[in-house]
């Protein structure tokens, strides 16, 4: 099993959404609202990754919002 959060294109602005940069160039919106487990077969097909600073604004936004803070 794997947490993952679901990215978009699509242009969202609420504090559910955070801009994030793939190794791509490509620029997403992470969806922290839509955490989830999957399978790690899934894993295979996964579209992108997302830069090491990138996760780390993105883990800490997730932990405020487990906490009730954010």
């Amino acid at each position: 099993m794997a947490l993952v959060v679901p990215t978009t294109h699509q242009d969202k602005s609420n504090k559910y959404y955070l801009d994030v940069l793939g190794v791509n160039e490509k620029m997403y919106k992470a969806c922290l609202s839509q955490i989830r487990t999957i399978s790690s077969k899934r894993l295979l097909r996964k579209i992108d990754t997302v830069r090491e600073g990138q996760y780390n604004i993105l883990l800490d936004k997730i932990s405020k919002m487990i906490q009730g803070r954010l």
